[in-house]
């Protein structure tokens, strides 16, 4: 499937790069639907990777820092969006300079040790009566219910279980592990 005409992908220079997923009905692709237009507002792109994402969505008017964890990456996410900040989400949160509009979180909370801490701490960066966006792998595709039933729980380098830096933890299951997470876990909006 080819990729909706809005979309048009930066070329990637580094193979081990995260790749922008093409396909209309991706993650990603839904993502950049639902936010539409930008007209200004401050978005943090979590887990930003080399910054494709925080480029289109620049491009779509939004004023984007990006946050990524690999200096690599986020040396390539440089000049594709407003600022670019280096922070391993896995340690307590720097300051990202917000208060932001959006926090988008796409396909990046499968890979921390502790997603609730970290939801929790960068959403107080969120304005009053802003909008968090999360998208996580799919465990429920048919794929992976096949993989299930031939006994096959692996984090792969691509598609819906991918490991995206070596980053598994032992015991660890998508979301953190053993507890469950509710909304009502997760404070949003900026603190007095």
């Amino acid at each position: 499937m080819q990729a909706p005409e809005s979309i048009v992908l930066p070329t990637r220079s580094v193979a081990s790069s995260y790749s922008l997923k093409k396909d209309k009905y991706s993650s990603h692709s839904v993502v950049l639907a639902l936010l539409g237009e930008g007209r200004g507002q401050r978005l943090l792109d979590v887990g930003a990777a080399q910054g494709d994402m925080a480029q289109l969505l620049t491009r779509q008017g939004y004023d984007v820092t990006a946050v990524e964890g690999d200096p690599t990456l986020a040396a390539m996410a440089r000049g594709k969006c407003r600022e670019v900040i280096v922070a391993d989400l896995d340690q307590p949160v720097p300051d990202l300079h917000g208060p932001f509009d959006v926090v988008l979180y796409a396909d990046v909370l499968e890979h921390l040790k502790d997603p609730q801490r970290a939801l929790r701490d960068i959403n107080q960066q969120l304005k009053p009566g802003g909008t968090v966006l999360v998208s996580v792998p799919n465990i429920a595709h048919l794929w992976v219910r096949l993989r299930l039933l031939r006994g096959k729980f692996d984090y792969m380098d691509r598609g819906r279980l991918r490991s995206r830096r070596g980053d598994r933890y032992p015991g660890s299951a998508p979301l953190g592990g053993t507890g469950a997470l509710s909304w009502s876990d997760i404070p949003c909006g900026a603190r007095s």
